[in-house]
C-alpha cells in the first residue's frame, strides 16, 4: 500500500507521467496505470487523507468484484513474465501453462504470446533525452575510487530491472523534499547518459592525478579533492566554449528552488514484531507499544532522537531514543490496566494505602514485606489484606491485625481466619512476663548475665 501511496503522490503532486513513476516507484508501467484508473475511480487525489489506513484504502482502490461481469479473459502481468523468464530453464510455454491453470478461461498459448511480444516491443523503445534546466539530478558513482566504499544500499536497495525498490530512508527523504526517484536499470548507462560523462571527467581529471598519494584522514582527502573539482569546474570546455562554473551560474542556478523547512532529519526504517511483553526492540534497547498489537507487525522508524512506531501506514506512538544497549523504556498508556497498577506499587505505597485503616494494619503490612528476601514478592499478599476492607469494616480489620501481630502471624491468610471467625472481636489475652513466674532454679537472673560474671560449672 505504501506504493500505491507513492504512485498517488507522484501522479497527483508532482504530475509525473506513468512511464516516469513506474521506475521510481518499483512496479510495472501497467500496474501504475491500474493504480492510477483505480484511484481516480475511487475520487481520490493528493494528499491522501491524515486518517486513511492502508486497510481502508485497499478497500476504495479493491472492492469486491461481483460475480457477474468478471472479465472472461485476465490479463497477465508481463513485468512478472519478463522476469521469470530471464531465470534458467524458464520457457514463456512454461509460464502460460501456469497461467492456464490459474485462469482455466485465459488466453490460449498462440494468442499469450502474441500479446507478450506486442508488449516487450512497446517497452523496449529508445529516447533522446531533454531536461529543462533544474528538472532533475543524476547520481552515480565513479568506478575508480580512493577509498573501499561500501555497497550503496543507501539509494536503492535491490536494483532489479524491472522492480528496483528504493531505499525507505531515501523514498522519506525525497518525499520530504517533494521529489521523485529514478533509479536507473542495471547495465543501463543510457538511462543516466548525461552523468555517464561527467564520472568519466572525474576519474581522469580528479581521481587519477591523485593516485599515487598517500592521504592519512578523510578530511585530507577530501580537502584535496575539492581543489581538483575546482580547478575541474573553471576549464573551458570546447563545445561551448564555456566553463562547467559559468554554465551552471546562466542555466541552473537560476532554476534551482530554495530546500523547504525544517530540514530532513535522517531516519533508519526496521521492520519488527511485537513481542509478548508489548515491547519492540532496536539495537539491544526494548520500546513499548500498545498492548493490543502483541504479535503484530510494525515499521520502526529511528533518527537520531525519537523512535516512531507505525502500523498499516499510521504512526501509532513515540519514544525518545535511548542509546542503551540494554533496558526498556516503557510507557504506562500501553500497558494493561492490571500490568499498569502492578508497576505503580511501591512499598510507600503500599504501606500509606494500608495506614488508611490503621496503624496496626501498616505495620502487619510492613511485616510482611520485611520477610521476603525482595519486597515486591509480598506486593499480592499486602493487597489481599488491604482487600478485605471490601468485606469488614475498617475497625475490624484493625483488631485482626493488631491480633496478628501480637501472636506474631505474618501471612494474608492469618489475617483472613481471624476475620471469619471473629476472633478480632475476642479480647486479646496478655502473655504472662518472666516477672510472674516466679523464682526457680532454671532461671537465671539479671546477675548472671552483667558484664564481668563468669559462668559456673
Amino acid at each position: 500500500m505504501r506504493k500505491i501511496r507513492e504512485v498517488i503522490r507522484l501522479r497527483h503532486g508532482l504530475k509525473a507521467s506513468a512511464r516516469e513513476i513506474a521506475p521510481s516507484v518499483g512496479i510495472a508501467r501497467s500496474t501504475v496505470a491500474e493504480y492510477l484508473y483505480r484511484s481516480e475511480a475511487a475520487g481520490l487525489s493528493w494528499p491522501l487523507p491524515e486518517d486513511l489506513s492502508d486497510e481502508e484504502l485497499e478497500r476504495l482502490l479493491f472492492p469486491p468484484v461481483p460475480s457477474e461481469g468478471e472479465p472472461s479473459r485476465p490479463m497477465p502481468d508481463w513485468s512478472y513474465v519478463q522476469k521469470e523468464l530471464s531465470r534458467k530453464g524458464v520457457t514463456l510455454l512454461l509460464l502460460w501453462r501456469e497461467y492456464k491453470d490459474l485462469h482455466p478461461n485465459g488466453y490460449g498459448y498462440s494468442r499469450y504470446a502474441s500479446l507478450y511480444h506486442e508488449w516487450l516491443d512497446k517497452t523496449d523503445l529508445r529516447m533522446l533525452q531533454h531536461h529543462k534546466a533544474g528538472e532533475r539530478l543524476f547520481v552515480d558513482f565513479a568506478g575508480l575510487t580512493m577509498l573501499v566504499p561500501d555497497n550503496l544500499k543507501s539509494g536503492v536497495t535491490s536494483a532489479d530491472r524491472f522492480e528496483p525498490v528504493v531505499n525507505q530512508a531515501f523514498a522519506e527523504f525525497a518525499r520530504h523534499y517533494d521529489l521523485a526517484v529514478l533509479p536507473a536499470r542495471p547495465k543501463r548507462p543510457r538511462d543516466k547518459a548525461k552523468v555517464e560523462n561527467a564520472v568519466l571527467q572525474v576519474e581522469r581529471w580528479i581521481l587519477a592525478p591523485l593516485r599515487d598519494r598517500t592521504f592519512f584522514s578523510l578530511d585530507e582527502l577530501n580537502s584535496e579533492i575539492a581543489v581538483k573539482v575546482a580547478e575541474l569546474d573553471v576549464r573551458v570546455m570546447k563545445g561551448p566554449n564555456a566553463s562547467r562554473r559559468e554554465l551552471f551560474d546562466e542555466i541552473d542556478r537560476p532554476a534551482m528552488r530554495a530546500l523547504c523547512m525544517p530540514r530532513y532529519q535522517f531516519a533508519n526504517w526496521k521492520r519488527a514484531k511485537v513481542a509478548p511483553d508489548y515491547h519492540v526492540e532496536f539495537q539491544g534497547h526494548r520500546y513499548s507499544v500498545p498492548y493490543s498489537l502483541v504479535g503484530k507487525h510494525v515499521d520502526l522508524r529511528v533518527s537520531l532522537d525519537t523512535l516512531e512506531i507505525f502500523q498499516d501506514g499510521r504512526r501509532v506512538c513515540g519514544h525518545a531514543r535511548s542509546l542503551a544497549r540494554r533496558g526498556f523504556t516503557t510507557s504506562a498508556s500501553h500497558m494493561p490496566v492490571a500490568h499498569r497498577e502492578y508497576a505503580e506499587w511501591t512499598p510507600e505505597r503500599l504501606e500509606n494505602w494500608a495506614a488508611q485503616t490503621g496503624p496496626s494494619t501498616k505495620e502487619f503490612v510492613a511485616r510482611m514485606m520485611a520477610t521476603k528476601l525482595h519486597p515486591q514478592q509480598a506486593f499480592r499478599s499486602c493487597m489481599g489484606v488491604i482487600s478485605l476492607s471490601k468485606n469488614y469494616s475498617a475497625e475490624r480489620l484493625e483488631a485482626a491485625c493488631a491480633r496478628a501481630l501480637r501472636y506474631g502471624a505474618q501471612s494474608y491468610r492469618n489475617v483472613k481466619t481471624i476475620l471469619e471467625k471473629g476472633l478480632d472481636k475476642e479480647e486479646v489475652q496478655a502473655s504472662p512476663s518472666l516477672t510472674e513466674t516466679g523464682v526457680h532454679a532454671n532461671v537465671r537472673g539479671a546477675e548472671y548475665y552483667a558484664e564481668g560474671a563468669t559462668c559456673a560449672n
